[in-house]
């Protein structure tokens, strides 16, 4: 575990280690608990909020938080393995992207599936190859999902997640051009870009996920979107 100060007003980042999902997601939420027990104790409040809103702060000790401080993200590195070999990056010389064709399609399929993902994660920003210090030759070890906060489910997240990528390898979809944020010309009227607004549009675009419906099944997918919508509502 890796601990320090991140932007915001008393905020640090805590990096866990890498593991498999099922218990990455244990160590998550045993490391929320653990962190709000210890700070209960000490009469302080941990929060992982991932916005604050001035109008649903009423305590005096939040008086100097405002719409615009920095909220919490839990943002997912993920990596694919086969009997503890690293699959997800390409093998000898690097390729255009650093990652195999494993790799690339199986981010491709969480691409293709992102609007749906955003119901079992809850949408910030969209995804990012990582090249970490060390990794020779450009080879890209992992990628990091950052439509994903504390609010979301992580066994749900993380499932869905695997679902979208195996579908991606499954079709051999090819990954699209990188987008360089300086230099990109984002076109706001492209509906076929934007992930949804909001939760209720997210729900939309899974309704109609075919992969999603058969992967889940429409049950489950119906009784997530109901309880997604009447938590959005409330």
């Amino acid at each position: 575990m890796q601990l320090h100060p991140e932007a915001g007003k008393g905020q640090f980042e805590i990096v866990l280690g890498y593991i498999d999902c099922g218990r990455a997601a244990n160590n998550l939420i045993s490391t929320d608990e653990v962190i709000k027990g210890i700070a209960r104790k000490h009469g302080l409040l941990a929060s992982f909020t991932p916005r604050y809103h001035t109008n649903n702060v009423h305590l005096g000790s939040y008086a100097d938080f405002s719409d615009d401080d920095v909220g919490s993200g839990s943002h997912v590195h993920i990596g694919l393995f086969k009997n503890g070999k690293n699959i997800f990056m390409a093998s000898g010389e690097a390729n255009r992207y650093g990652m195999s064709v494993i790799g690339e399609s199986f981010m491709a399929g969480i691409l293709d599936h992102l609007r749906s993902l955003c119901v079992f994660t809850i949408k910030e920003l969209p995804v990012r190859a990582c090249c970490p210090p060390g990794a020779s030759n450009g080879v890209v070890t992992n990628f990091e999902m950052k439509i994903f906060d504390v609010c979301a489910n992580p066994y749900l997240g993380l499932a869905s997640i695997i679902i979208a990528g195996i579908d991606g390898m499954r079709r051999k979809l090819p990954i699209p051009q990188p987008v360089e944020p300086h230099s990109y010309d984002f076109d706001w009227n492209n509906e076929d870009i934007k992930l949804p607004w909001s939760l209720t549009d997210a729900i939309i675009n899974m309704d109609s996920d075919k992969w999603f419906n058969d992967m889940l099944c429409k049950e489950f997918i119906w009784t997530r979107g109901g309880v997604v919508g009447v938590r959005y509502k409330f």
